[in-house]
């Protein structure tokens, strides 16, 4: 995943708008990886309670039985391990955001939103090139509605930033390149 450390402007945004960029790469990986049913529905309960905590500036406590639902995922057969990683990574950033009120673990946020997108990165069926795309894009359009207003480090965002986002489409999923291996079968 050598082509997101380009992504240099990640760790300058606000914490929870770091999140919220992790947490919008996970709905569009739901959104074209998950199968239909309650593993659906458990993802996109989980990325909507990470953007209102990422518009509260907190809550995760408050979303607690949600996230618990999403990061247990990992432990199902039918549901894709990198969609289960970047579930879990995500809610790891939310977690840390909240906890770096507190604590000074601000790298931890960016660390999680790291794996987060490199889980979905790690799956043959993405293109690499589309996820930095879409990461940069994030970052750009949250970066221009920040600069517009005043957020801090550990602030929320607002109603201006969610305004002011592209809507979040499914990933394409491309069938990945045949390995030597499987031509030899």
């Amino acid at each position: 995943m050598n082509m997101l450390r380009n992504i240099d402007s990640l760790p300058r945004l606000p914490l929870w708008a770091q999140v919220l960029v992790a947490a919008r790469i996970l709905e569009r990986a739901a959104l074209a990886m998950a199968p239909s049913g309650d593993v659906s529905t458990t993802l996109a309960d989980a990325y909507q309670a990470l953007q209102r905590c990422a518009r509260d500036g907190g809550g995760v406590s408050r979303e607690r039985a949600c996230f618990n639902r999403a990061a247990a995922l990992h432990t199902r057969p039918d549901v894709d391990q990198s969609l289960a990683a970047c579930a879990a990574s995500v809610i790891d950033a939310a977690r840390a955001a909240e906890a770096a009120l507190d604590f000074p673990i601000d790298s931890t946020v960016t660390a999680s939103v790291r794996r987060a997108i490199a889980a979905i990165g790690s799956d043959p069926r993405i293109s690499q090139t589309q996820l930095v795309i879409l990461v940069a894009s994030d970052v750009d359009q949250i970066a221009f509605a920040l600069s517009e207003i005043s957020v801090g480090t550990y602030d929320g965002l607002t109603d201006h930033v969610f305004g002011r986002l592209a809507p979040v489409h499914a990933l394409t999923l491309v069938e990945p390149r045949p390995t030597p291996e499987s031509l030899a079968r």
